[in-house]
C-alpha cells in the first residue's frame, strides 16, 4: 500500500533570504544524496534552489511526521534562437523509494507548462530533459511524444533545435558516447536487483534506453525533448489519468470468496 505523501505550498526561491534558501538547500540535498550520488551540495544549490533560470517553482513532498522525503523542481530559461524567444523548461524530480510510482510531481509539471502557455502564448516551448535512468525516460515516453524514441524517426526541425540548446543549457557529450548521450552527473543509487530488473526489462522504451545509453551508471543521461502546447499538456493529461485509474483498478482489495449458506452442500 502506497504511504502517504503531503505536498507543501510551491516555494519561489526568487522570493525567499539567504538563510531561507540555506535552510531549504540543507534539506533537500538529504533527499538529493539519499536518490543520487556523485553531486556537491554547492552543486545541487546551482542547479536546483539557485538556477539561473527566469522562473523556478520547488514542491516539497513530506511524510506524516513532516520529514522530506522528496522534491520537484521547475524551471523556465528564456532562450534566444535566431531572432525569436524559446521557452525551454527543465526539471529535476527525486523521491525516496518507498513513495515512488504515483507520479508525484506530475501536478507540478502540468501547472508550471500551463502557467508558460499563458505568460507567452504564442512562444514556441519545449520540454529539455536528460533522464540518468531508464525509469525515468520510460515515465517520460509513456505520457508525452519524448524524441528519440525508438519508434518513429526525430523530425529534424526538431533535432537541430535539441542541438542549439546544447550551449544555452551546458550540455555535454561525453567522450565516446552515443549522439544523444549528454553528461549529468546525477547517478541514481540502486540495488543489484534493481539493476538487473532493468536490464532484463522487456519495455522497447527501456531497452532503446539501454542501447542508446549503457552507461548511464556513470552518471549520463538520455537528452529528450518534448515540445509543450495546451493540446499536448491536455493529452498527456488524459495519459496520467489512465495511469492513476489502472494502479487504483490493480491495487483494489480482492474479493471476498464465497461462501455457500449456512446448511447448503459445498
Amino acid at each position: 500500500m502506497s504511504r502517504p505523501l503531503h505536498r507543501d505550498p510551491l516555494l519561489d526561491p526568487a522570493q525567499l533570504d539567504r538563510a531561507a534558501r540555506d535552510r531549504l538547500t540543507d534539506e533537500l540535498y538529504v533527499v538529493q544524496q539519499a536518490v543520487f550520488a556523485e553531486v556537491s551540495k554547492d552543486e545541487f544549490r546551482r542547479y536546483v534552489v539557485d538556477s539561473p533560470a527566469v522562473r523556478t517553482r520547488i514542491a516539497v513532498y513530506r511524510d506524516d511526521t513532516g520529514r522530506a522525503v522528496g522534491f520537484a523542481a521547475f524551471h523556465v530559461f528564456a532562450v534566444p534562437q535566431g531572432g525569436r524567444t524559446v521557452d525551454v523548461m527543465r526539471a529535476e524530480v527525486g523521491l525516496l523509494p518507498a513513495y515512488r510510482g504515483r507520479s508525484a510531481a506530475s501536478g507540478l509539471l502540468v501547472r508550471e507548462a500551463l502557467a508558460a502557455i499563458w505568460r507567452h502564448p504564442t512562444r514556441t516551448r519545449v520540454f529539455v530533459a536528460s533522464p540518468v535512468h531508464p525509469a525515468s525516460y520510460l515515465a517520460f515516453s509513456r505520457i508525452a511524444a519524448a524524441y528519440p524514441r525508438p519508434d518513429r524517426p526525430t523530425p529534424a526541425a526538431l533535432q537541430a533545435l535539441m542541438d542549439s540548446l546544447d550551449g544555452p543549457l551546458g550540455l555535454d557529450r561525453p567522450e565516446r558516447a552515443g549522439v544523444h548521450v549528454r553528461k549529468v552527473g546525477w547517478i541514481t543509487r540502486q540495488s543489484p536487483a534493481e539493476a538487473a530488473m532493468w536490464a532484463a526489462h522487456p519495455s522497447p522504451l527501456v531497452r532503446y534506453y539501454l542501447d542508446e545509453n549503457p552507461h548511464y551508471t556513470e552518471g549520463h543521461g538520455l537528452r529528450i525533448l518534448m515540445q509543450v502546447s495546451l493540446l499536448r499538456v491536455l493529452q498527456g493529461c488524459a495519459r496520467l489519468a489512465a495511469q492513476a485509474w489502472r494502479r487504483r483498478w490493480r491495487a483494489r482489495p480482492a474479493p471476498a470468496p464465497a461462501t455457500a449458506p449456512t446448511g447448503a452442500a459445498a
